[in-house]
């Protein structure tokens, strides 16, 4: 199935995509010359209306960037050499730039306005767009001079965004050069690490060793790029008068320190657990030594009998989110019908999958490289819960459906979880293996190896303040948090060159893009639960979560649901579903 995009623009040549790029930059013109006004010395009445008119207009600038922006995107995911997508994307990240200064420019004048919560009374507008006011509050105490703001944001558009470009483009152009049938061949990256879920373990080892050796030719431009997006960062942050890099992170992801402690708390008070699913694992793998290798971590024990093609899983995923909700099953058989999907895999095609919602038009795009197995179910399964998260939304404005990471994979997790048990129910003995050791392999990275990662920013932020992280250096980095996780199931060679692989160290709007993940997998196992233990009234508190979040913080989210996630034992009993299942597992292969 390949997607059609029509209902955005039926191409970068037609009247629609030309008018909206040039009612784009219009509408830039126009915001910017309402800012040329003295907002102090306005009545409030006089405040209220301008400040109507400047959210309408953000409104209409923010709806017309992202229906550009997903039509560039999803074109280049599908055709990396797409000519015309390429120049369009130049010119939409050019216009990015006045963008984040009119979003600096609303901060301002928010925050320079004396009882300014007040006025929302007065407003049916601005009274909906209470949570993001409050936030563009809060903001105003970090906000720079005018042309400050514009130098930063000239800076980061021009610099550390071609950075995170660099790794970008060395990553999908540089070739692996490993043997294979006696042959020395060059492949991409992309299909060299997929070799790493080869049922073959010399045909791991030799893919893990070639995937090694090739990061030795882009370790030092990268080293480059990280010391200058963090010191980047760190200069930013203390210029703005933010505590720390992590703790503007947490803002950004509206979480507390505290909340993030109590999870970090559950994780490292179980990760004998993780681990001992992993020395189980080596064993079952033929290993001499119970500790597993780097290089096995994605390997399945089991091979399936059976092929999974697409049809099949159509109608699966169909039925069975159908047996969930009438208005989920309805949701997930429309993004079948409309085309929604791009499940082929051919040349051109970026590896990997995503969902990006595009609330203008109150749709979804999903790709995947769909492969005949449980794994492609899953993954479409995850990818369409991130598009109902989407469909959720489509009854709010436009600047109230954006949410931070840490409720992002919420919807996802829990529609995968939910298809995993569906398909355990039917599966034989050898699939209900393979479905547990799915489950318990992605939990290992998301919450064991997410966790060495988050270790290993942390102490990059606080080393790099002081000094430039050599290649050697961030490998020792990389090491020794990956030790601290892994503890005692992991063999000595550990895979210390993932910071040159991991794009998440090189994107300057997201650090610390870590954490997210954990508390994302872990808070939506918990929701899970709550689901199994009440079925009847799930739903609608579920779809409430996903409705509210992008003008909740995540506290105020889960008391809606009478959720307390500052406290350790949301998270330990959201493992202890995971436990269940590692327990089952352990009775099938033992």
């Amino acid at each position: 199935m390949k997607w059609d995009l029509d209902t955005l623009y039926e191409g970068f040549d037609s009247l629609e995509y030309k008018k909206d790029l040039e009612s784009l930059k219009c509408s830039i013109e126009d915001i910017n010359k309402i800012f040329e006004n003295d907002f102090c010395i306005l009545n409030e009445d006089k405040f209220i209306l301008i400040l109507e008119e400047i959210f309408t207009k953000y409104e209409k600038i923010y709806s017309l960037y992202e229906k550009l922006y997903c039509f560039v995107f999803l074109n280049l995911s599908t055709n990396s050499s797409n000519k015309k997508a390429i120049d369009n994307e130049m010119i939409l990240k050019d216009l990015n730039v006045s963008i984040i200064l009119i979003n600096s420019s609303i901060v301002k004048i928010i925050s320079e306005r004396k009882n300014c919560i007040e006025a929302l009374h007065k407003s049916e507008v601005l009274s909906e767009y209470r949570f993001l006011i409050n936030e563009f509050l809060h903001m105003g105490k970090y906000l720079l001079p005018k042309d400050l703001e514009e130098t930063m944001a000239s800076l980061y558009n021009y610099g550390s965004r071609y950075f995170s470009s660099l790794q970008e483009s060395l990553i999908s152009k540089y070739k692996v050069s490993m043997e294979i049938d006696g042959t020395i061949k060059e492949i991409p990256l992309t299909e060299c690490r997929s070799l790493l879920e080869s049922t073959c373990r010399k045909t791991r080892r030799k893919a893990f060793e070639s995937e090694k050796r090739l990061y030795k030719f882009m370790e030092e431009p990268l080293a480059y790029s990280i010391n200058s997006i963090k010191k980047s960062f760190i200069y930013d942050t203390k210029k703005r008068g933010y505590d720390s890099p992590l703790s503007r992170s947490l803002k950004d992801n509206r979480i507390s320190e505290e909340i993030l402690n109590a999870m970090f708390d559950a994780v490292r008070e179980n990760l004998d657990f993780f681990r001992e699913f992993l020395k189980l694992k080596s064993k079952l793998l033929g290993n001499k030594s119970e500790r597993i290798n780097f290089y096995d971590l994605f390997s399945p024990t089991r091979s399936l009998n059976r092929e999974i093609d697409f049809e099949y899983g159509k109608e699966f995923l169909i039925k069975n989110f159908y047996d969930f909700s009438n208005e989920v099953g309805d949701f997930v058989k429309n993004a079948f019908d409309k085309n929604w999907i791009d499940s082929e895999i051919y040349e051109g095609k970026v590896g990997g999958a995503f969902c990006s919602n595009i609330n203008p038009i109150g749709e979804s795009r999903i790709l995947l490289n769909y492969t005949n197995s449980y794994e492609g179910i899953f993954t479409l399964a995850h990818e369409l819960g991130h598009a109902y998260h989407g469909e959720t939304l489509k009854s709010e404005r436009i600047l109230n459906t954006v949410y931070p990471m840490t409720i992002a994979e919420t919807a996802s997790i829990f529609f995968e979880t939910l298809i995993c048990d569906k398909a355990y129910e039917s599966a034989d003995e050898n699939e209900k293996i393979m479905i547990l050791e799915y489950e318990l392999n992605n939990a290992c990275q998301l919450v064991l190896d997410i966790y060495s990662r988050f270790l290993f920013e942390k102490e990059v932020f606080k080393r790099c303040e002081k000094e430039f992280l050599t290649p050697e250096d961030l490998n020792e980095i990389m090491k020794k948090s990956q030790e601290l996780s892994y503890g005692d199931s992991m063999n000595s060679e550990y895979f210390k060159e993932a910071w040159i692989y991991k794009s998440h160290y090189y994107d300057f709007d997201n650090h610390f893009y870590n954490f997210p993940y954990t508390f994302g997998h872990l808070f939506s196992l918990g929701l899970y639960k709550l689901y199994l233990n009440n079925s009847n009234d799930f739903h609608q508190k579920y779809k409430l979560i996903l409705k509210n979040s992008g003008k909740n913080n995540l506290q105020d989210l889960c008391n809606m649901c009478l959720i307390d996630i500052t406290k350790k034992e949301f998270f330990e009993s959201s493992i202890e579903i995971l436990k269940n299942k590692y327990n089952n597992y352990k009775k099938l292969v033992c």
